[in-house]
């Protein structure tokens, strides 16, 4: 006598064998293609350099001092190098001028990546801090130098950290 019952149970396993059949049959994706890998490109040992370079050369970037001053147009001058759009944004805290180096190169979208670094210091010297965050920032717009993208890139030089983040938060800071 037939039983659908039995017929059923058997239907759910076959089924399940079809459908993952189906899948092992189909190939895998190609890979995506990549350039040359990050830490291929950025070289710690030069952000490294440029670090002593600007202790050395400008040991007080208190905001709004001159050592903060020459460090931005030592900034600006290596973005517009790296074929970077430069604009200095200057506000004022406090009785004190300080100014925002934002570089902006387009891509093909008009989707933004956007990064951002301290550059001034609250203690004379800073060794280590605010300076390796601008090194940092110089270096990778030298790594990303010539190198076409699809998002628009946008690295920012801020003042003011160190007065509670005051740079990050002028307001016309439209990135």
């Amino acid at each position: 006598m037939f039983e659908p019952r039995v017929y059923r149970a058997a239907f759910v396993p076959a089924l399940l064998a079809l459908v993952l059949t189906m899948f092992s049959l189909q190939s895998r994706p190609r890979p995506l293609p990549q350039g040359l890998a990050a830490d291929v490109l950025f070289d710690g040992r030069v952000a490294a350099a440029e670090t002593a370079r600007i202790v050395a050369a400008e040991p007080d970037r208190r905001a709004g001092s001159r050592g903060d001053a020459r460090t931005a147009d030592r900034v600006a001058r290596a973005l517009t190098g790296s074929g970077f759009r430069v604009v200095r944004q200057r506000f004022s805290h406090a009785d004190e001028s300080l100014v925002n180096v934002i570089g902006r190169r387009a891509g093909r979208s008009r989707r933004q990546i956007v990064i951002v670094a301290n550059r001034d210091a609250a203690v004379v010297p800073d060794a280590t801090g605010s300076a390796g965050d601008t090194a940092a920032l110089i270096e990778l717009a030298r790594v990303l130098e010539g190198r076409a993208t699809t998002k628009t890139l946008v690295l920012a030089s801020l003042d003011g950290s160190e007065l509670g983040e005051v740079g990050a938060s002028e307001r016309r800071t439209r990135v």
